[in-house]
């Protein structure tokens, strides 16, 4: 409705625009030997920044559906994924909270979803770029909203009184360096400060 909407009557929007069509061919290279040492700094780095950003999506989708995500699965199925898609010249990806609310809020509770998402993705690349292109970025930022709000966890905020001071100070931190930064960094800091606070703490009681 909004794309409808916005070719009828406000045609000057910003759009998505072009969209590469078809898939890239196979590539595969070997790093030199002097750059050994960077190639696998970076690859373990990204590998941990990929593992924590898709199992904290996983912790957003339990709250949600009120179930238990298999930690090693979705980080063994995450590295497969992103091997393969490597070979291609794509880059790493991981699993993400925004869509993973949308799919849920609108019905998709089941490995069958994922399913769809891929061959919807491969309808887009194939056959529906030319739609797709026309979908104005007001639409989508509309979306995101939508879906930070969903992933808000309110019933934390509502029952702050009953939490300790190191939850609470971790929770506004990271939600800070969110906003503000990125979610990588705030993890690393809202994990870091955790834990010495909490070291803190305990050695305080221990004295």
């Amino acid at each position: 409705m909004g794309s409808i909407l916005s070719y009828l009557f406000f045609s000057q929007q910003e759009l998505i625009g072009e969209i590469p069509k078809g898939l890239p061919s196979f590539h595969f290279t070997l790093p030199k030997p002097d750059q050994y040492s960077a190639v696998l700094f970076y690859s373990i780095a990204l590998a941990l920044v990929g593992v924590i950003d898709s199992l904290l999506t996983a912790v957003v989708h339990d709250r949600i559906t009120l179930t238990k995500h298999l930690p090693n699965k979705e980080s063994i199925g995450q590295g497969v994924g992103n091997f393969v898609a490597g070979l291609f010249g794509a880059l790493a990806a991981t699993g993400a909270a925004m869509r993973t609310v949308v799919n849920l809020k609108t019905g998709g509770k089941t490995p069958m979803s994922g399913i769809v998402h891929s061959i919807t993705l491969t309808l887009i690349v194939f056959v529906l770029a030319p739609l797709v292109k026309v979908i104005p970025l007001a639409i989508l930022a509309a979306i995101l909203i939508k879906t930070g709000l969903d992933i808000v966890d309110w019933e934390f905020l509502r029952e702050l009184k009953g939490k300790s001071s190191v939850d609470i100070l971790t929770k506004f931190i990271v939600l800070i360096l969110t906003v503000f930064t990125n979610l990588i960094l705030a993890v690393f800091v809202g994990v870091l400060f955790y834990f010495i606070f909490k070291f803190f703490l305990k050695s305080r009681k221990s004295a």
